[in-house]
């Protein structure tokens, strides 16, 4: 973000979403959540962050670093830990893993309807 900045230009919105397979990598694992709290405390107000809608421990820990940072600063969560969002069934792809078209949509339509909620608050 600080590079954006200093090349000039605006940051007027900024959404963030982790994947599991970031979320469960060993490679990240160990580092993720304090890169998120560093993370969290340095964008814009109001930036659009997501949460993860597995049950893991590593989803639950993740969360936790969101709604953590969302006490402290006025950030927006777009809510994966909705019921809707919580079942895949036939929105996977074929490696069962990765989202497909469909789940690709509902992921967008959450960020949406989110972004929209913002856009009316004012």
């Amino acid at each position: 973000l600080e590079e954006i900045r200093e090349q000039g230009h605006r940051i007027e919105l900024v959404t963030l979403l982790i994947g599991n397979n970031d979320l469960l990598s060993p490679k990240w694992r160990k580092t993720l959540n304090a890169s998120m709290r560093s993370l969290l405390e340095r964008v814009p107000e109001r930036t659009v962050v997501a949460t993860q809608p597995g049950f893991q421990k590593a989803a639950a820990s993740f969360n936790a670093v969101i709604d953590e940072a969302t006490r402290r600063r006025p950030l927006v969560v777009a809510d994966f830990r909705v019921p809707h969002m919580r079942d895949w069934r036939g929105r996977l792809a074929q490696d069962h893993f990765h989202p497909n078209d469909r789940g690709y949509a509902g992921m967008a339509s959450l960020v949406r309807e989110t972004l929209q909620n913002v856009h009316s608050a004012g």
